[in-house]
């Protein structure tokens, strides 16, 4: 996935319109894995550099929620991307996802930086209508916990 995130932030930087206005930060959070997450990752931040890559650590598990909030509070950006590690979202797609928010918070942030006290918004991807072209595969438990889910939402918020 690292891979996969850096081409496509790359390439952003050389096609992209600002020119070398356009910067990165990939944030890798460890929610206490014993995995060799942390040490892959480092290998990364050795290549690109701390500018671009981040590695965090958690020694104790915090749940998603937990490791979730780290990262997003440790960004130093004006717009953030959170993606899951298990590849089931394409970098692609941020395409959509950032079109979604410029014109929620009505600017054309490609074209002038927006200054985050005074605009904010959030735009959320879901891969709900794929179910059936789903790239990352679950346990049977875990789809019974996401229909659940979607159950609830529905029941509550629809």
């Amino acid at each position: 996935m690292l891979d996969e995130c850096i081409e496509f932030l790359e390439k952003r930087i050389i096609s992209s319109s600002l020119g070398s206005s356009f910067q990165y930060e990939i944030i890798v959070v460890s929610d206490g894995s014993t995995d060799e997450t942390v040490k892959v990752a480092n290998e990364y931040a050795k290549k690109l550099g701390t500018e671009k890559l981040r590695v965090l650590e958690l020694e104790n598990n915090r749940g998603k929620g937990g490791a979730v909030r780290l990262g997003m509070q440790s960004a130093r950006g004006s717009l953030l991307l959170f993606a899951d590690a298990d590849g089931a979202t394409k970098f692609s797609d941020l395409a959509k996802v950032e079109s979604s928010l410029s014109n929620l918070i009505n600017c054309d942030y490609l074209k002038e930086p927006v200054i985050v006290e005074e605009q904010l918004g959030i735009s959320i991807g879901s891969r709900a209508h794929l179910e059936e072209e789903a790239v990352a595969s679950r346990s049977f438990f875990r789809t019974i916990l996401m229909y659940g889910f979607h159950f609830l939402v529905w029941l509550f918020a629809i």
